[in-house]
C-alpha cells in the first residue's frame, strides 16, 4: 500500500499551475495505487486531483525564492504570467495591434506601424498605391497607440465622400465609435471645450470641406484641439500651400503629437508638393524647401546603398562608396560620428562571409541612416501581389431603337440648351444629370418625366459623384422644367428597353460559363437599381439591393439593412445578383465576387476603377475579373467608351490613383461636351484629347515614382522584423488569452462560464451577474462596455458569442473579439494586477531541438526594462545561458522564449539543490546586469545618432533663416531705416536665436538614456 504525501490541512499547488494553492480537504483511496484529494482552493472551488499532480506549498512568492526552493509550474504558466505583464502595462516591443482587430492578416499593412513606433516624432506620410489597405494601415496605429495608453482623442479628416466609409471601418474593424461632425457642431465642440477640461474621449471624423470653412479655422486658432492622433485621409489635397485646405490642416497639425497622411499619389521629388506635405505633417523638421533639398540630396546614396545590401553576394565596397558619398562635403552634419555608420561600416570591412551573417542587421542598420525613413513610407501593388487576378473586360454594344434614339437625343438637346442657363448650381446639375439619367436607363428617366414633367435633383443628390455635387449646394425642392420635346419622346418610347434585354443575355451567358456565380451590377442612379430590381425579380433572379437610401448602422445589427444585405449576398446561394450604385459600395470589399456588370458607365474612369476596385483587392481568389459593360451606340457614353477608356486602358490594368492622373480633365470635358452643340465627329475629337492628355499624365507620374524610389527607398525587411516578432513571443497569443481570462472567470466568477461553442474558434460566454455586474461599474471608464452590454441584451438567457481569434472575428461579425483592449479583458487584468501571486512566474519545459535551439538544457531569465529617454517606457527582454553557463545572442534567447510559449510541454521537474541553485540564479543575473549595462550603452549610441541627425537639420534651417534676418538687419541700417523698424528687426533676431537655443537644448535632453531591470519569470528549457 503506498504512503501518503499529504493529510487533511495540508497546503499543497497544483503541479501544472503551481498559483492555484488550496488545502485538503479530504483524502480518498489509495485508487490504481495512488491516493487522491479533495482540495479547497483559495479561490473557494473545490478540485479533485491525484497525489502525483500536487506538491507541498512553499510560501516563497518573489521569483528568486521561487526558483532556488525548486517551485516550478509549466508551459501554462509561463504563459498566463507573460501575458499578464503584456497587458499590465504598455511594452515597446509588444505588437498589441497583430491580433486585436477584424483584419486579415497582410503583412505589408503592418509597414507603416514598424516605421511609425521607430519614428520618435510620430509623424508619418503613408504613400501606398491604391487598394493595398491604407484605412486599415492607419488603423492599426491606431489600435497600437490605444494599446499603449496614448490615446484619447482622434480626429480624422477626409473628403466628404470618405466619412462614411471610415466611420464604419473604424467600428466593424477596430472597435472605435466615431462621430461624424459639420463644420458647426465641430465648431461648438472645440468651443465647448475648455470649460469641460479639454475634449474627453474624442472620436470625430470632419470633412476637409468643412475644416476649411471660415468659422472652423477660426476656432482652430483659437481653441487648437488637444488632439494624441490627427489622420488626414487623401491628403494630396494639402499639396498646394495657398490653399485654404492646407491651412486648415496645418492649424490641426501643429500641436498634435502624433499624425498619419494617407495618400496614394506617387512621391513627386521634382517640385515642391512633397515638401507642402511634410512642412505640415512635421512642421518643426523642415522649414523651408532648400533645407529639404539638402536632405534629398545626402539621402539619395544611402537609398542606394539600402538596395545594394539586398544583394547576395554582398557588394561590400560599393555599399561603402555610397556611404562615403553620404558622409562627404556638407553630408558630414547629417552623419558625422553617427552609431549606425559606425556599426554598418564594421560589417562590411570584416570578411565578406563574415559580413553576410550579419546581412540582415547591416539592412537595418542603412535603413536608419535614411533621412526620411522615419517620416515617409511606401509600398506598391507589385511588392505586394505577384500574381493578381487579371481583368477581362467584354463590351456589349447595344443598338437603340429609333423611339430610344430620339428619346436620348432630345434628353441630350436640351441639356445642351439650358447648361449653365440657371444661376444655382442645383439647376445646372439637375441638367447633367437628366442626360445622365436617360444614358443610364431610359425606362426609370421615362417614368420619372412623365410623372412631374419636371427633373427633381434630389432624390439622387446623395448618389452624385463628388466632382459635382459637396451636399450644400442642392435644395432638394429645386427641379427643372422639361421641354415638349423631352415629354413628346418620352411618351413615345413606350416600353421598349433593349439594354434590359442585353442584360438578360449577358445573364443567361453567365449562367453557362459561371454558373451559380455571385454577380455584383453596377449603375449610377437609385431609380435605375429600383427599376432594375423589379425587372430581375420578374424574370425569376433573386437580387439584394444597396444604394445611399438602404442604412447603414455596423453599431446596430437591427438596423444595419446594408449590413444584412450584403451578407445575405455572400451567404446564401440563391441571391446572385448585388445592384449596387457608387455610395451603397463606398468602403467594401466583395473579394469573394469576380463578375462585374457595368449597367452604365459614368464619364469619370476613376468612378469605374472604383467600382472595379471593390472585386480587384487584396484576398481576390479568383484569377481572373470578368468585366462586363453595357454600352448604347450613338451615345456619348458609347464615344467614351471607345475612346477614353479603350486609350488608358482602365479595363486591363489598375492605373493607381487615378485623380492624380485626371485632375481637371474630365470635369472640363464634361463642361464641353454638354455646353455646346456638338457634332458626332466633333465629340469623338474632343474626347481623344482628353484621352491624349490622361495618357501623357499617367506617363509622367510613372516616372516620378521611379525617381520617387531613387531618393525615398523601399523598406524590404519589413516581414522579417515581422516574423521575428511573432516568433520570438512579441505579440499577445489569442490562446493565452483565452486560457488567462478563463482562469480569471473560475477564480472571480465561478458563476460565469466560457464554453467552446463549435470548432471554429468561438466561444459562448455565460454571463453570471457578478461579471455582469463588474462590467456595469466600468461604464463611466469604457465606451466599449455599453456595446458589450448592448449585445448581452439582444442575446438570450445572458450569453454572449465570442472569440479571441481575431481572423474568425473577421469572418464572422457577429461574434464580440475579446482582444487586450475590451473590457471584459480588461476586468482580468485588474484581478491579476490585485492578486499578481496567482500567476506562478517560474516554470519547467520541454522544447523541440532545432537548429536555432540546439539539444540541451537553458536558463531563461525574463527582465522587465525600463527605459528613460525623455519618456518612460519599458521592454520584456528574454536572457538565455547555455549549459556552461555562458549567456547566448539576443536572437538565441528571442526563438527560446518564443518557442517555450508556443510549442513547450510539462517537463520533469530537475533534482534541485536550494544553495546550488541560488548561487547559479546569482552569477546568470550578474551576466544580465553587464547585458543591460552594453545595451544602455548602445541605446545612447543610437539615441545620440537620432538626435544628431535632428540637431544637423534643425541648424541649417537655423542658420539659413538667421543669415536672411542679419542681411535685412544690415540693408536697413545702410538705408536708414526707421529706428523702431530696426528695433523689430533686432528683437525678432534676438528671438529667433533664443527659440533656436532653447529646441537644441529640449533635442539634446533626449539623448540621455538610463535603463533599470526587474527579474519577472524564469524558466527552465529542455531542447531534444
Amino acid at each position: 500500500m503506498p504512503e501518503r504525501s499529504f493529510a487533511v490541512g495540508d497546503l499543497v499547488q497544483r503541479v501544472s499551475h503551481r498559483a492555484q494553492v488550496g488545502e485538503v480537504a479530504a483524502v480518498h483511496g489509495p485508487m490504481h495505487d495512488e491516493y487522491w484529494y479533495s482540495v479547497r482552493l483559495q479561490t473557494g472551488s473545490t478540485i479533485k486531483e491525484p497525489e502525483s499532480a500536487l506538491t507541498a506549498f512553499k510560501a516563497a512568492t518573489d521569483v528568486q525564492g521561487l526558483f532556488t526552493s525548486g517551485s516550478f509550474g509549466g508551459p501554462a504558466d509561463l504563459a498566463r504570467r507573460t501575458t499578464y505583464l503584456k497587458l499590465e502595462q504598455p511594452l515597446e516591443n509588444t505588437l498589441y495591434s497583430l491580433g486585436a482587430s477584424r483584419v486579415e492578416f497582410y503583412p505589408h499593412q503592418y509597414k507603416p506601424l514598424l516605421r511609425f513606433l521607430d519614428s520618435e516624432a510620430q509623424r508619418l506620410l503613408i504613400a501606398d498605391e491604391v487598394g493595398l489597405g491604407k484605412t486599415i494601415e492607419a488603423g492599426l496605429i491606431l489600435v497600437e497607440l490605444r494599446a499603449r495608453g496614448q490615446l484619447r482623442n482622434v480626429l480624422v479628416t477626409c473628403p466628404a465622400a470618405l466619412v462614411t466609409k471610415w466611420q464604419e471601418e473604424m467600428w466593424t474593424r477596430f472597435d472605435e465609435e466615431f462621430r461624424v461632425y459639420t463644420a458647426g457642431e465641430f465648431h461648438t465642440a472645440l468651443r465647448e471645450a475648455p470649460e469641460r477640461g479639454g475634449l474627453q474621449r474624442f472620436r470625430g471624423i470632419i470633412s476637409l470641406p468643412s475644416l476649411r470653412q471660415d468659422r472652423v479655422r477660426e476656432i482652430v486658432a483659437a481653441y487648437p484641439p488637444d488632439l494624441d492622433l490627427l489622420i488626414v485621409d487623401e491628403a494630396h489635397h494639402i499639396r498646394n500651400a495657398d490653399t485654404l485646405t492646407h491651412e486648415a490642416v496645418a492649424l490641426v497639425s501643429a500641436g498634435v503629437p502624433a499624425a498619419l497622411f494617407l495618400t496614394a499619389t506617387p512621391i513627386h521629388l521634382g517640385n515642391r508638393d512633397l515638401y507642402n506635405l511634410l512642412a505640415v505633417l512635421d512642421p518643426g523638421r523642415f522649414d523651408d524647401l532648400a533645407t529639404f533639398n539638402d536632405v534629398l540630396h545626402y539621402n539619395a546614396p544611402i537609398v542606394e546603398a539600402e538596395r545594394l545590401a539586398r544583394i547576395r553576394p554582398l557588394p561590400t565596397d560599393e555599399i561603402l562608396m555610397r556611404l562615403d558619398a553620404a558622409e562627404g562635403g556638407s553630408g558630414r552634419r547629417f552623419f558625422q560620428n553617427n552609431y549606425y555608420l559606425g556599426e554598418a561600416r564594421r560589417i562590411l570591412e570584416a570578411p565578406t562571409a563574415e559580413a553576410e551573417k550579419e546581412g540582415y542587421r547591416l539592412e537595418r542598420l542603412i535603413q536608419r541612416l535614411n533621412l526620411l525613413n522615419d517620416v515617409v513610407t511606401r509600398t506598391r501593388k507589385r511588392d505586394v501581389i505577384s500574381d493578381g487576378a487579371q481583368r477581362a473586360p467584354k463590351v456589349f454594344p447595344i443598338d437603340p431603337t429609333p423611339e430610344e434614339e430620339a428619346f436620348y437625343e432630345a434628353v441630350t438637346g436640351f441639356v445642351r440648351d439650358q447648361h449653365g442657363g440657371y444661376g444655382s448650381s442645383a439647376a445646372t446639375l439637375a441638367a447633367i444629370t437628366a442626360q445622365r439619367q436617360v444614358a443610364s436607363c431610359m425606362q426609370a428617366a421615362k417614368a420619372h418625366f412623365l410623372e412631374r414633367a419636371r427633373y427633381a435633383l434630389g432624390a439622387e443628390a446623395s448618389d452624385l459623384e463628388e466632382e459635382w455635387w459637396d451636399g450644400r449646394a442642392a435644395d432638394d425642392g429645386e427641379d427643372l422644367p422639361l421641354n415638349t420635346a423631352v415629354i413628346h419622346a418620352a411618351r413615345a418610347l413606350g416600353d421598349v428597353d433593349t439594354k434590359f434585354d442585353t442584360l438578360l443575355q449577358v445573364l443567361a451567358k453567365l449562367d453557362e460559363e459561371e454558373p451559380g456565380r455571385k454577380i455584383m451590377l453596377f449603375a449610377y442612379f437609385k431609380r435605375t437599381l429600383a427599376y432594375l430590381e423589379r425587372r430581375l425579380t420578374e424574370r425569376g433572379y433573386s437580387t439584394v439591393r444597396i444604394d445611399g437610401s438602404v442604412r447603414s448602422h455596423p453599431n446596430d445589427p437591427a438596423k444595419d439593412e446594408r449590413g444584412r444585405a450584403i451578407r445575405q449576398f455572400k451567404n446564401d446561394p440563391d441571391v446572385r445578383i448585388l445592384l449596387s450604385s457608387e455610395v451603397g459600395s463606398e468602403g467594401l470589399d466583395f473579394q469573394f465576387c469576380h463578375i462585374l456588370v457595368n449597367y452604365d458607365l459614368p464619364w469619370n474612369p476613376m468612378r469605374v476603377e472604383q467600382r472595379i476596385g471593390r472585386l480587384d483587392r487584396l484576398g481576390q481568389e479568383a484569377d481572373r475579373i470578368l468585366i462586363m459593360n453595357l454600352s448604347t451606340r450613338g451615345t456619348i457614353e458609347h464615344r467614351i467608351l471607345s475612346r477614353l477608356y479603350s486609350r488608358i486602358g482602365i479595363f486591363r490594368r489598375s492605373l493607381g490613383d487615378l485623380e492624380a492622373i485626371l485632375g481637371d480633365e474630365i470635369r472640363e470635358l464634361t463642361r464641353d461636351l454638354l455646353s455646346r452643340h456638338l457634332t458626332p465627329a466633333e465629340e469623338e475629337e474632343r474626347i481623344e484629347r482628353a484621352a491624349r492628355a490622361v495618357e501623357a499624365r499617367h506617363l509622367d507620374l510613372e516616372r516620378l515614382e521611379q525617381e520617387s524610389e531613387r531618393l525615398v527607398g523601399r523598406d524590404m525587411g519589413f516581414e522579417q522584423r515581422l516574423q521575428r516578432a511573432r516568433r520570438g513571443g512579441e505579440i499577445i497569443d489569442h490562446d493565452d488569452l483565452q486560457r488567462l481570462f478563463s482562469e480569471y472567470l473560475e477564480a472571480q466568477h465561478p458563476d460565469s462560464r466560457l464554453e467552446p461553442a463549435a470548432s471554429d474558434g468561438s466561444w459562448t460566454l455565460r454571463l453570471g451577474s457578478s461579471l455582469e455586474t463588474a462590467m456595469r461599474k466600468r461604464v463611466h471608464r469604457d465606451p466599449l462596455v455599453l456595446r458589450t452590454l448592448h449585445r448581452m441584451d439582444q442575446r438570450p438567457a445572458g450569453s454572449l458569442r465570442v472569440t479571441f481569434n481575431p481572423q474568425v472575428a473577421f469572418s464572422d461579425s457577429t461574434l464580440e473579439l475579446l482582444a487586450s483592449h475590451h473590457p471584459l479583458v480588461a476586468l482580468a487584468v485588474d484581478y491579476y494586477r490585485q492578486f499578481p501571486e496567482q500567476l506562478h512566474p517560474v516554470a519547467s519545459m520541454r522544447v523541440e531541438a532545432s537548429d536555432e535551439l540546439t539539444a540541451g538544457h537553458y536558463l531563461l531569465l525574463l527582465h522587465n526594462l525600463t527605459i528613460r529617454s525623455g519618456r518612460e517606457r519599458h521592454r520584456l527582454q528574454p536572457y538565455l545561458f547555455d549549459e556552461r553557463f555562458e549567456l547566448l545572442d539576443r536572437d538565441t534567447a528571442s526563438i527560446a522564449f518564443g518557442k517555450a510559449l508556443r510549442e513547450s510541454e510539462q517537463a520533469s521537474i530537475p533534482e534541485w539543490n536550494a544553495e546550488d541553485a541560488a548561487a547559479l540564479l546569482a552569477h546568470a543575473e550578474e551576466e544580465c546586469l553587464k547585458a543591460v549595462a552594453t545595451e544602455q550603452q548602445e541605446m545612447r549610441a543610437r539615441q545620440s545618432a537620432t538626435v544628431q541627425t535632428r540637431l544637423a537639420t534643425l541648424r541649417t534651417t537655423y542658420d539659413r533663416r538667421r543669415t536672411d534676418k542679419r542681411r535685412r538687419l544690415r540693408d536697413a541700417q545702410e538705408t536708414g531705416a526707421d529706428p523702431r523698424y530696426l528695433r523689430l528687426l533686432e528683437g525678432t533676431l534676438r528671438n529667433m536665436e533664443a527659440e533656436h537655443e532653447a529646441r537644441v537644448a529640449e533635442i539634446e535632453m533626449e539623448a540621455d538614456v538610463s535603463l533599470s531591470s526587474e527579474l519577472v519569470a524564469i524558466a527552465l528549457i529542455e531542447a531534444s
